[in-house]
This record gives structure tokens, sequence and C-alpha cells, in this order.
């Protein structure tokens, strides 16, 4: 009887342990895909401060949130590297990412230059609210089914 309620004990630990694992890693998705989108509208409100008003300070948090998005991605990666759909999601903001910066990038230097009229131009245009519409849906298609699978998870353990 104490060998079988040891047997079953042992099990319970380790269906305990793997479960608080997976939930843990899928909220460390969930929390990162959250600072990568306050990032990025971080970054893109401040370059619209300064395209706006040439008042460089404003590019104090667009140069914060500019060094900080490569290590949010990077987490990402590495979290997202054993589960291809999720993966796939993470290479899609990494990419829509990258362009944004670099016309974020690109609207700033042309502001500095003294070409207001050019960068305005290039926002009104509206490549870069399409770029963040896009990281908006993808970010939400991740905490969706990041929500789910913990949702999923800690019913499974209160029904046990």
């Amino acid at each position: 009887m104490l060998l079988a309620i040891g047997t079953f004990s042992g099990l319970d630990w380790y269906e305990y342990r793997t479960n608080r694992s997976e939930v843990l890693a899928s909220r460390l998705i969930f929390e990162h895909t959250t600072a990568l989108s306050l990032a990025l509208a971080d970054a893109e409100a401040s370059r619209r401060g300064y395209l706006l008003t040439g008042d460089a300070t404003y590019l104090d948090v667009w140069e914060t949130a500019v060094r900080g998005i490569p290590a949010e991605l990077a987490i990402l990666d590495r979290a997202t590297a054993q589960d291809a759909p999720m993966n796939d999601r993470v290479r899609r903001l990494r990419a829509a990412t990258a362009t944004l910066l670099d016309e974020g990038g690109q609207t700033i230097d042309l502001r500095r230059r003294g070409d207001v009229e050019e960068s305005l131009a290039i926002v009104r245009a509206g490549r870069g609210k399409a770029l963040m519409d896009s990281i908006r849906t993808v970010a939400e298609e991740i905490h969706d089914k990041e929500r789910d699978f913990i949702t999923r998870r800690s019913n499974e353990v209160m029904n046990d």
C-alpha cells in the first residue's frame, strides 16, 4: 500500500512540475510579447513627437525602446523554438518590427536633416500604421494562444 501511495505521489509530483514548467513558459511568452508591444508603441509615439515638434528630447524614449526590442525578440525566439506555429508568429513580429524601426529611423534622419515634409510624407503614407496594426494582430494571436493554454492547463489541474 505504501509503495502504491509513493508511486502515485511521484506521478502527481511529476505532472505538477511539468504543468508548472509549461505554464511558466507560456507566461514568459505572454509577458515578453506585451513588453515588445509596449516598447514599439513607445518608440512610435516618441518618433511622432519628434517629427511633429523637432524636439530631440522625444528621441530619448525612441532610443531606449529601440535598444530593448532585440532582447525581447531574442527571448521570444528562444521561448518558442520548439513550437513551430508560435515561432512563426514571432518571426512575423520580428520582420514587421524590423521594417517599422527602419522606417522610423529613416523619418528621424530626414527630420534631423531638416526635411520635415519628406519625413511627414512617409508617415502620411500609412505604412507605419499598417505595420503597427499587423504587429498588434500577431501579438493578440500570441496572447490568445497563450491565455488559452494557461486556462486549459489550469482547468486540467483543477479537475484532477
